[in-house]
């Protein structure tokens, strides 16, 4: 082969290789997101999960519940608690339980075991029905929204509630202010001491 031959022969695969580099990215970027889309709907699906069994338990106060977010606002201003949910024990961390959560609070969660912040879930609820002031709802709608981390460790966020669209590539996109996932559903006691109350108020019976 000629010196000729060989340069043609290199401009050929290198305009073949540019020629299919893109598409190839956006196959990436696309799965990359899908599975991070998939995380944060699992993280929201767990928290939903935690709280229905907690509440079917019974012996729950109103301090284990998510705060009350009033109305549907569109922003939110956000602070991050400083706790870290992961799967190992992450030296440096203060970890800390879920209770008093405000509706304004995110909690950092760990899904790999690095010790680095991969979501931030806030979990909010509905006031809610119980049979008195003195014990905790026995029902209410809940509403956990998961956001992308990235890199964000400290409060003082202004983040928006409709969920983020999906973008294939090229930045974050809509995923810097908008929730990967949202989460809503309707908890509710099987005990009878608050269903019973709530679904029939002419049995209740202090």
């Amino acid at each position: 082969m000629t010196l000729i031959e060989c340069l043609m022969g290199i401009l050929l695969l290198t305009s073949i290789l540019i020629g299919i580099a893109p598409p190839l990215a956006i196959v990436v970027a696309t799965r990359v997101q899908n599975r991070r889309a998939e995380q944060a709907q699992q993280l929201a699906q767990a928290e939903i999960d935690r709280i229905r069994v907690l509440v079917a338990q019974s012996g729950y106060t109103k301090a284990d519940l998510p705060g009350v977010e009033t109305g549907a606002p569109e922003t939110v201003n956000m602070t991050i608690r400083n706790q870290l949910s992961s799967p190992v024990s992450c030296s440096g961390k203060t970890p800390e339980d879920n209770q008093n959560l405000r509706p304004t609070e995110l909690v950092k969660v760990d899904v790999d075991g690095n010790c680095e912040t991969d979501f931030l879930v806030q979990s909010v609820r509905t006031q809610g029905q119980s049979i008195n002031s003195n014990r905790p709802p026995g029902r209410f709608t809940m509403t956990v929204r998961v956001y992308a981390a990235l890199g964000r460790e400290q409060g003082g966020l202004t983040l928006n509630t409709k969920q983020a669209a999906l973008k294939l590539a090229g930045g974050q996109g809509s995923q810097n202010t908008n929730p990967l996932a949202v989460v809503q559903t309707e908890i509710f006691a099987l005990d009878s001491d608050n269903t019973g109350c709530i679904l029939n108020s002419s049995l209740c019976v202090e």
